[in-house]
């Protein structure tokens, strides 16, 4: 368990570079520590999945979404707090996802204020 909100290991999951950087970014002037990842599998496949207090993934990727992230995650027993971000949580995928385990979705654009808060909250 980290010490503090600001000593978790947050990871940011994007096929979107620049949403990466951004959200790596905002987060780490928060304090965070940030990893970032351009697909589900990359992921899947580090240490990261081991040692993350806090998981933020974009909703729609190609290869593995996040709503697959999410599930594989939950399979293998690793409840960390997710937030799910999307260009529209109205969306079947979102409906679906709202089934399953997660902390909050986020419908793009959001706000750092958003995103922080929400952070925090999972943490909690």
């Amino acid at each position: 368990m980290p010490q503090s909100k600001t000593d978790s290991n947050i990871v940011v999951i994007d096929d979107d570079e620049a949403v990466r950087d951004s959200l790596s970014a905002l987060l780490s002037s928060a304090g965070f520590q940030v990893n970032t990842y351009e697909s589900g599998p990359s992921f899947l496949e580090s240490e990261d999945v081991r040692v993350v207090n806090c998981l933020i993934v974009d909703l729609e990727m190609p290869e593995l979404t996040g709503l697959d992230v999410l599930n594989r995650l939950v399979a293998e027993g690793n409840m960390v707090p997710v937030i799910l971000i999307s260009g529209n949580c109205g969306t079947a995928a979102w409906q679906r996802a709202k089934r399953a385990s997660f902390a909050a979705c986020l419908e793009k654009p959001f706000s750092d204020e958003q995103l922080l808060e929400a952070v925090r909250n999972a943490l909690d």
